[in-house]
């Protein structure tokens, strides 16, 4: 985001007898100084970019109020008052990409994605057969829908003549899904098996997405179906199968078993950043990779420093690593996507 002014935050606290400043600027790397930030200084600083970006909201809805094209976002409110946006609104004008601008919206309808991706499919319940996501702000980051997974998973969808296998149904893991929402996409509207793994405090909102969009959900302690089926009005059968599970980077014991079920496609949205843990996160996926395991991140170039140290680590244990253009409706100038492939044992 193209920022025109500089500006201050003044975090409390004592260091060495003094009060702490730190400067935050267009020019700065905003990345690395959030870095050297800890605890109530984090969260205040992050308060202030998450105003900052509201302000540039309002600027850009003033310069475009005179344009005739629809530039609302359309938000529904439900009949329990809970309030929907239509995604397909946003992309239609797409006037800001900062990290927060639907983060107060509870549920994201995507729509029918593969209507977008395969127009010349048979789309049998277009307007019934909708990718619906719900995020949970009080989560923080691992609770909010972003750019990267989206265009992550259109691009997969568009460019599926890549890396779908032709005859079987590939296995899919996504690290650090969050809400699920790249690895949701894949199987609400293609035949795969996905699993979307995040953290234990995620867990809950990953088996309420995949209940809202596939009618189940699955307990890690159980592994199997649960009652939980509850229709809504979007709800239709999906063409793949999606499952909920807690898996720590680095933590073995978190792993699925590889060796029996041979994963594909790995997937990881966003997961390169400031509160994440590179190092475990590259050890995580090469423990998963076979020989013909896909990998495909997408990033945000908001962490350049973060990915460039995860670069380092990819080359050293892939034999291909490649840099792509996404393809996606959301054009989202800072989002890239990388392919890993031939684990180098």
């Amino acid at each position: 985001m193209n920022i025109l002014y500089n500006f201050t935050l003044i975090l409390t606290g004592k260091m060495n007898g003094m009060a702490r400043a730190v400067a935050f600027s267009q020019d700065d790397d905003l990345d690395a100084q959030l870095l050297h930030l800890k605890g109530a200084d984090l969260k205040r600083a992050l308060r202030v970019l998450e105003e900052r970006d509201a302000r540039q909201r309002d600027e850009n809805q003033l310069h475009d109020a005179g344009r005739t094209v629809e530039l609302v976002d359309k938000i529904e409110v439900l009949p329990d008052g809970m309030m929907m946006l239509h995604y397909d609104s946003y992309l239609a004008h797409q006037r800001y990409y900062d990290d927060w601008k639907h983060a107060d919206i509870p549920l994201l309808n995507f729509g029918n994605l593969r209507y977008h991706c395969f127009p010349s499919f048979d789309n049998d319940c277009l307007d019934q057969n909708q990718l619906v996501i719900q995020q949970q702000k009080s989560l923080g980051k691992g609770g909010l829908c972003w750019d990267a997974a989206f265009v992550l998973a259109e691009h997969l969808m568009m460019t599926h003549r890549q890396w779908y296998p032709l005859t079987y149904h590939p296995n899919i893991l996504e690290l650090g899904a969050g809400t699920g929402l790249s690895g949701l996409a894949l199987a609400k509207f293609l035949p795969c098996n996905v699993t979307i793994t995040d953290l234990p405090e995620l867990l809950n909102l990953m088996q309420q997405n995949v209940t809202q969009n596939f009618g189940f959900s699955v307990h890690k302690e159980e592994e199997k179906k649960t009652e939980e089926y509850q229709p809504t009005h979007h709800l239709v059968p999906a063409f793949g199968t999606a499952h909920a599970k807690v898996l720590r980077w680095g933590v073995k014991e978190d792993y699925p078993p590889v060796l029996e079920n041979p994963l594909d496609v790995i997937i990881g949205a966003d997961i390169v950043a400031t509160i994440y843990d590179a190092p475990a996160l590259m050890e995580t996926i090469y423990d998963l990779a076979g020989p013909s395991t896909k990998i495909y991140l997408s990033y945000n170039g908001r962490m350049e420093a973060m990915f460039d140290e995860l670069l380092v680590q990819v080359k050293n244990r892939f034999a291909t690593v490649r840099n792509i253009q996404p393809f996606s409706r959301n054009r989202n100038p800072k989002v890239f996507i990388i392919e890993l492939s031939g684990k180098i044992q």
